[in-house]
């Protein structure tokens, strides 16, 4: 460590330099080494500048993929490692998951002893923080680490006052004795909290909570009660209604309107529902079960303190359901000032109305996407429902077109897909092609796919009505009944209609952030190109959509060539012979939960022989086919044996 009190701008740029060409074996230009200095100039701003002026404001890098911002993330923190503790700024890093917080804390710490500021003897100068370590370090401990590492879900839960004692935001932004000056963000977080409250959920919730509990809150109780009389009110005068627009119900919290009402505390709810003898009020025999439970009463107590907290709009759902629904920004109203690092932010139509974003312009030239091919089919039905419900038919039919493409034979070809398709797509045999696989919310950010010349975005992720309307409530404040029901005027900022744009910037979003997985995110040469790739989509039918779509692609992926791909609705026959890779595909994507043996084979469709086979493989203790958090058990009952799988938290 040296007597510095802060890293330069030109120390951080000429350090990244180096590391870019021999640590990652990369080319620069000079958008790059502009970008850089760009990056540098936010983060070390906000660290060891004046932070009462930055304070609360959100700026928004978003270099394209392929660009370093994880690397300098890496870079910036290792440098700081050489300043003394008094020095020390208190860095906050998000990441999306938790492999990635462990790497990122890794590799802090191995460049802050080849950057001189740390010894070999010395203790780490970054850690991660989730879950799965959590017992290695505790909570008060945080504050110890000049950099620490947490998920995205780490970071969201922290501010959720009915979550947040696990990992409480005062203990994430806390060094030492004084708070922590930055918090980086590595790519896109959600910033809404959404929540919504039907009848048959507050029905199970008093149900779960045992009498001894409720009779210590009796308030809590009767607002619970009171919210479940007021949906069965709705629902007698539903009556046969056809249709029921959405409608705001208040602007306000009820508190706000009505301050003479009785303070509630889920918070110690929900910590007595903790601390009792669960397993016995339950009378369940697995503790996987007994936790479900207990998460379900959280959220849901979550929902009823936010719904009585915050805005409160009626929506009816598929099936009749009525529910209330409530939004908030993820902000803690101490928070220092943040730094979030999206490459898709040029297209991400959140950004342009919330009032805290500050967008930092994108130098031209930073990477050039020449050497991309997308391969575009129009007209297709590719939401959730619509494809986990035809998953095997529809699998077969891309893995057939995929095998007419001799520009993908012998490559590596990533398909991203829907979680429920996922499976479907291993254990179809793509013969030529070796297939890899990934699902959205799970791919974003990942470097595990830098390998594949092809990627292939199987599906849309569409986003329900009730988000787009969280998310323009929680960021321009609630609107009228006229407005959700789109009678009144919704443009804003260029867009025809501000809620709409939203939502097709998301999904622009998401595809970019998917094709990016690819080794499009290398660079080869002093003009920013990558790699040879060929990308793949099919786009959906809806409007004017799918245009849209296009068209926001290639703003974000300058250069991009675009070529019509003939896709034969009719598949040909396709061997699905990979059933142990299926297997475990839908056993890791799985929720934590309890599931019958026999209702995966149905749905996979293996055949008797080769499923006694996996049965006794998984039995082995060698085998690897379960993945570490599954368990294959089988019950008895009588003369009954049951199997099932049983996936823990």
């Amino acid at each position: 460590m040296d007597s510095r009190k802060s890293i330069t701008v030109s120390e951080f740029v000429y350090t990244m330099r180096l590391y870019w060409k021999e640590g990652c074996g990369n080319v620069e230009n000079e958008a790059l080494v502009k970008t850089w200095e760009q990056i540098g100039t936010v983060i070390l701003g906000k660290l060891f500048g004046d932070t009462e002026t930055n304070s609360g404001k959100w700026d928004i890098c978003s270099p394209p993929t392929g660009s370093g911002k994880s690397v300098s993330i890496k870079v910036l923190c290792g440098l700081l490692s050489r300043l003394s503790p008094d020095s020390q700024p208190g860095v906050l890093i998000v990441v999306r998951r938790k492999a990635e917080a462990d790497r990122m804390a890794e590799e802090i710490n191995t460049l802050g002893k080849r950057y001189g500021g740390l010894k070999e003897e010395d203790g780490p100068f970054a850690i991660s923080y989730h879950s799965d370590n959590k017992r290695d370090h505790s909570i008060d401990s945080l504050r110890e680490y000049p950099v620490v590492v947490v998920t995205h879900e780490c970071f969201s839960r922290s501010l959720d006052p009915l979550k947040k004692t696990s990992v409480p935001w005062e203990s994430l932004g806390a060094f030492l004795d004084r708070k922590r000056k930055g918090i980086i963000v590595d790519e896109s977080l959600s910033l809404v909290e959404a929540h919504q409250l039907n009848q048959d959920d507050l029905r199970k919730l008093i149900g779960l909570i045992p009498t001894p509990i409720r009779n210590r809150f009796p308030v809590e109780i009767e607002v619970i009660e009171s919210i479940l009389t007021v949906f069965q009110m709705i629902d007698e005068k539903a009556g046969e209604m056809e249709t029921i627009p959405d409608f705001m119900i208040a602007k306000e919290g009820i508190y706000k309107a009505h301050p003479d009402l009785p303070p509630t505390d889920f918070l110690a709810l929900n910590q007595a529902m903790r601390d009792a003898d669960i397993q016995r009020i339950f009378k369940r025999r697995n503790e996987t079960t007994v936790n479900d439970s207990l998460l379900f009463v959280e959220e849901t107590l979550a929902a009823v303190d936010a719904v009585i907290n915050g805005f409160r709009w009626y929506k009816r759902k598929e099936g009749g359901i009525h529910t209330y629904n409530t939004a908030r920004l993820l902000i803690p109203s101490d928070a220092p000032p943040v730094t979030m690092m999206d490459a898709t932010a040029t297209s991400n139509v959140i950004y342009s109305i919330f009032n805290l974003a500050n967008p930092i312009p994108v130098v031209p030239g930073t990477r050039s996407y020449s050497n991309v091919t997308l391969h575009v089919s129009k007209n297709h039905r590719v939401g959730k429902r619509f494809m986990e419900e035809h998953a095997k038919e529809l699998s077969d039919e891309l893995l057939a077109n995929l095998r007419g493409q001799p520009n993908l034979h012998g490559k590596h070809t990533l398909i991203v897909t829907h979680l429920g398709v996922e499976p479907f797509i291993k254990q179809g045999d793509s013969e030529s092609i070796n297939i890899e696989t990934a699902h959205f919310g799970a791919v974003d950010g990942s470097n595990d796919f830098r390998h594949c010349s092809g990627v292939v975005v199987f599906g849309i992720q569409y986003r329900p009505d009730e988000w787009k309307s969280n998310v323009c409530f929680s960021c321009l404040g609630p609107q009228d009944s006229e407005w959700m029901q789109a009678g009144a005027d919704r443009s804003l900022n260029g867009y025809s209609d501000i809620r709409e744009a939203v939502a097709t910037g998301q999904i622009i979003s998401d595809i970019v952030q998917a094709a990016n997985r690819g080794c499009c995110r290398c660079v080869i040469d002093d003009e920013g190109n990558c790699p040879s790739m060929d990308l793949y989509l099919l786009l959906p039918e809806r409007g004017n959509l799918g245009e849209d779509i296009l068209q926001g692609i290639v703003n974000v992926m300058p250069g991009i060539r675009v070529v019509s791909w003939e896709y034969k609705r009719e598949t040909g026959d396709v061997p699905r012979t990979k059933h142990e890779a299926a297997l475990h595909c839908y056993l890791r994507n799985m929720k934590p939960e309890e599931i019958k043996a026999s209702r995966i084979r149905q749905e996979l469709g293996i055949p008797k022989s080769t499923w006694e086979r996996l049965v006794a493989k998984m039995q082995k203790e060698e085998a690897n086919l379960l993945p570490p958090e599954v368990s294959y058990l089988v019950k008895r009952t009588g003369k009954t044996r049951t199997a099932y799988f049983l996936k823990g938290e």
